[in-house]
């Protein structure tokens, strides 16, 4: 058999290999997208949410539960109170847990290395950074309860934080002050999960070169191989704005020639942003995060290696630019957006290979000041949306949409293709053997 036979049926069988394997996302035009109202299906007992809340977050954390942290109002016996609600719902919608705190400003939430657990991170009244593991049933797991990291240096205020989890690393990045210098600088923490009944604190970097200026201009991204890529706009020597990027190895250390200035994709006119959450394309590499100013919103989409795939500033003036939720399955991606003037919900796609948005091609909800996170449940895409009606005056409970906005692996064929695309591969391997 010739060297070019074998090449050729070598190619055929690597591609029949990745078509069993490639998991196959599909989010449909917003027109298509089919909505369901669940609003009685549970009570979260808040009158209603914020418009402008600071902390709001959604996360799948297993493949029946998803966990979302909602801001709110809550009438009591002699006092209406703010209140931050954790609530754990099923992919139905429905609630399977709740619990309420007193709001915190900075306060994130997080996966960790086991599934159907997930961890929070906030700052507390005396400035210091809290941590708590749980369970899909809000029970505290690792024996780590309201527990305190320790300062560093001459660190003891922190403000803004952002996490991402690798493989058993869990990178965090924080801004806080600096008694000596009495500015604000990044702290990078990196905590070993390895140990599933614990934590460990592995290092904590200070990059005190740079002065932080804006809040949230900063994300974070880690890969299953515990390697990280940190990006974050600060002050540098000169005081000029600056875009900085980091890269961690496995072992959690810094690796040489960073931090590195890179090109600025977006001129800050303001210091202070909706949090950008770094989200992670199918292929495990690629990553994507969106930074809003006060009329711009930056598509960022970058490699592994740190490599810039694209960058895009688009207009977003008619919108709030302090809420917006967005998520990634395979390459491509939804965003949320609030109205500027009534926070109604607005509902897009767009194309995070190439850092496109369409604002033309939309749909608006009937739920206001909402919080929105997708997941995927058999087969199908989903977000459940969360929020308020247009008068919360004569508000009766808290609102509920979930959003069918696409497929997993063709949820219509999946199971006949496999069978076919298996067969396909072992005749090739029928085949090739012969050959040969």
């Amino acid at each position: 058999m010739s060297k070019l036979t074998l090449i050729s049926l070598t190619f055929i069988l690597c591609t029949l290999f990745s078509q069993v394997l490639c998991d196959d996302y599909k989010i449909k035009s917003v027109d298509d997208w089919d909505s369901s109202d669940i609003s009685t299906l549970e009570d979260l007992g808040l009158l209603y949410l914020y418009h402008k809340p600071a902390n709001c977050q959604s996360l799948q954390i297993s493949d029946t539960k998803i966990v979302t942290l909602v801001q709110g109002l809550k009438a009591g016996q002699n006092a209406i109170t703010n209140t931050e609600q954790l609530t754990v719902n099923n992919l139905d919608g429905s609630l399977h847990k709740k619990i309420d705190s007193t709001p915190n400003y900075y306060y994130i939430l997080g996966k960790t290395n086991v599934e159907g657990e997930f961890v929070t991170f906030n700052v507390n009244s005396n400035d210091k950074i809290e941590m708590n593991f749980y369970n899909e049933d809000l029970e505290i797991t690792r024996n780590i309860e309201n527990e305190v990291l320790p300062d560093s240096g001459n660190f003891d205020g922190f403000y803004e934080i952002s996490s991402s989890v690798g493989n058993d690393l869990l990178y965090l990045v924080v801004n806080a002050y600096n008694n000596v210098s009495q500015k604000e600088n990044y702290l990078v923490y990196v905590l070993d999960l390895s140990d599933t009944s614990t934590y460990t604190l592995k290092y904590t970097d200070e990059y005190t070169d740079y002065v932080v200026d804006y809040y949230y201009a900063l994300s974070v991204q880690a890969y299953s191989d515990d390697t990280a890529n940190i990006h974050f706009w600060a002050n540098n020597d000169n005081g000029e704005q600056t875009f900085v990027q980091l890269q961690y190895d496995s072992k959690g250390k810094l690796k040489s020639g960073y931090p590195k200035e890179l090109d600025d994709p977006i001129d800050l006119d303001t210091d202070e942003f909706w949090k950008p959450i770094t989200q992670l394309h199918s292929d495990e590499k690629t990553a994507t995060f969106l930074l809003s100013d006060t009329d711009n919103l930056l598509i960022y989409t970058f490699e592994k290696n740190g490599d810039k795939v694209c960058s895009k500033t688009i207009d977003i003036s008619d919108y709030n630019n302090m809420s917006n939720f967005y998520g990634i399955h395979g390459d491509q991606g939804w965003l949320y957006l609030q109205d500027d003037d009534d926070q109604q919900g607005n509902f897009f796609n767009f194309d995070p290979e190439n850092c496109s948005l369409d604002l033309d091609d939309t749909i608006k909800t009937d739920i206001y000041s909402g919080v929105a996170g997708s997941f995927v449940i058999k087969e199908k895409i989903r977000i459940l949306e969360i929020g308020n009606e247009v008068d919360t005056n004569n508000q009766n409970y808290v609102n509920y949409q979930i959003h069918t906005i696409g497929s997993y692996n063709d949820d219509d064929d999946n199971g006949d293709n496999g069978v076919i695309l298996g067969f396909q591969v072992i005749i090739a391997i029928i085949g090739l053997v012969v050959f040969i």
